[in-house]
């Protein structure tokens, strides 16, 4: 697929955050390391020099209170290994989203023609990221989380489920209620009456009817064009 400037800017945005977060996990994890390394270099440089000291002297240094900052040092080094692992999904789930944004940018690029706003990967602070976010010609605002999985989703009561090998699954995050925190700060943000939050899922047979679930849409991304052209000319928000 050959992209336009403007396309393959947006890429590059996207790949941005996806890179700077991948960085910041590798930092994380060398510190981590060295956190570990710390203690086990002190207790080899405490047996070396304390033959050398006074007795008193080494009363004074308290050697219990050293290991007790050695066992300290380790569990801060843990903590930062888990951090780094977070942020390392963090990178693979933007990765995976910048795929989805690559194969269903051409088609929404039909849509700025018709002078549709769109802007990618926008960082929520302590949400994440909104995937998409479009604003049409007569004002209305609409989020797009792009979701990639296989076999079924589907709706019970007020929440979705993901069904794969027979067995079900609830989401690990209220992606439901995540979509929406997302669209009433940008909401704010942008001081827009409204923002109306859509999950499109690829990969998936979804049984989910065109109507909200906790005031989300669930769409298949294959959808997106077709439906933002719907809801809006619609106005059904």
């Amino acid at each position: 697929m050959i992209m336009k400037k403007s396309q393959t800017k947006i890429i590059q945005s996207s790949q941005y955050f996806a890179i700077r977060k991948r960085n910041k996990a590798i930092k994380i994890f060398i510190v981590a390391v060295l956190v570990a390394i710390i203690p086990f270099g002190f207790d080899k440089v405490m047996e070396l020099i304390q033959p050398l000291l006074s007795e008193s002297l080494r009363e004074k240094l308290n050697f219990e209170i050293l290991k007790n900052l050695s066992i300290f040092l380790i569990f801060i080094s843990i903590d930062l290994i888990i951090y780094g692992i977070f942020l390392w999904i963090g990178y693979y789930r933007l990765i995976r989203s910048n795929k989805g944004k690559i194969e269903i940018i051409s088609e929404i690029d039909l849509l700025t023609q018709k002078g549709w706003k769109i802007e990618y990967t926008i960082e929520i602070p302590g949400l994440g990221y909104v995937d998409m976010f479009c604003l049409s010609p007569k004002g209305n605002a609409y989020i797009i989380q792009l979701k990639s999985h296989r076999g079924e989703v589907y709706r019970n009561d007020n929440n979705i489920y993901w069904k794969f090998e027979n067995k079900t699954y609830r989401f690990k995050r209220d992606i439901l209620g995540l979509a929406m925190k997302k669209a009433l700060y940008l909401k704010k943000l942008k001081n827009l009456n409204r923002v109306t939050p859509i999950i499109a899922f690829s990969g998936v047979n979804l049984n989910i009817e065109k109507e909200k679930v906790r005031g989300v849409y669930v769409i298949e991304k294959s959808e997106i064009k077709e439906f933002l052209s719907s809801l809006n000319s619609n106005h059904e928000e």
